[in-house]
This record gives structure tokens, sequence and C-alpha cells, in this order.
């Protein structure tokens, strides 16, 4: 399984007017899911960062982006955040109904499929060096 497929499982159940509100909630989740490990994936096998935390890569992927000192990568890090604060609510929070809708579903899905987006630009573009870098001085700082 890839990254790209939790995405797409994630629209194409958001797509549904069907799907209900059990579906627009796990479509948010899947959404999350296939950013984060769209991330994770870039850090650790493109940028050879060290993404593993005893047990919170979430927040420790989120951190090297937000604190990388690069505008596309901090605009990543604040995606990738996002992403993650709607997933929580739409796996634990029950008593909220946000992440119960349609639209809930397809904003997330289209924040995912943007930070896809900006995960290629990275990796093929002149930013891959100054963000590595930035998350490199970052871990130095903080000793993560």
């Amino acid at each position: 399984m890839t990254p790209i497929e939790f995405i797409t499982y994630a629209a194409r159940v958001a797509a549904s007017p069907t799907s209900g509100t059990a579906g627009y909630r796990s479509s948010v989740s899947r959404a999350y899911y296939g950013a984060f490990h769209l991330a994770r994936q870039l850090l650790e096998n493109d940028l050879e960062i060290d993404c593993r935390a005893a047990g919170n890569e979430h927040a420790l992927i989120q951190q090297f982006f937000l604190n990388c000192s690069v505008k596309k990568g901090v605009a990543v890090g604040m995606l990738l955040r996002n992403l993650h604060t709607s997933r929580k609510e739409a796996d634990y929070m029950l008593e909220t109904n946000h992440s119960e809708t349609q639209v809930a579903a397809m904003l997330s899905v289209e924040r995912a499929t943007e930070l896809a987006r900006m995960l290629d630009e990275i990796k093929e573009g002149p930013l891959r060096a100054l963000i590595q870098a930035g998350i490199v001085q970052y871990r130095s700082i903080t000793r993560r």
C-alpha cells in the first residue's frame, strides 16, 4: 500500500453523497494518514532524516517542517498540523459533528492533495537541500 492510496480512498468516500457520518469521518482520517506517510517518506527516504520518536512521530514530523526555516517547509508543517487536528477530531471527538460532513471530508482531501503536491515540489526542487539543512539545524538545537 502507498500513502497516495489512502488519499485516493478518502477522496472516493468524500465524493459520495451516501457515505454518511462514519464515512466522512473516515475520509478525514484517511486523508491525514496519507499525508502523514508521504511526509515521513520524504523525510526518511529522500532527506535522510530519522523520524523515530518514542510514540509521537506525528508531532515530531510536524515540528521538523514547522521549524525548518524555509517558507514552503513551514507551510507543509502547518498543513500537516491542520490535517492532524481534523483527524483527531474525526477519530476521538464523537460529540462534535464538524467532521461528519461531506464538506469537511472534501476539505481534508483537498488539503492532503495539496500537501502531496508541495512534497513533490520539495523532493524534486531546489528547496530540498535548504529544508534538509534547516531540519538538521533544528535537530541539533533541540536534540530531537
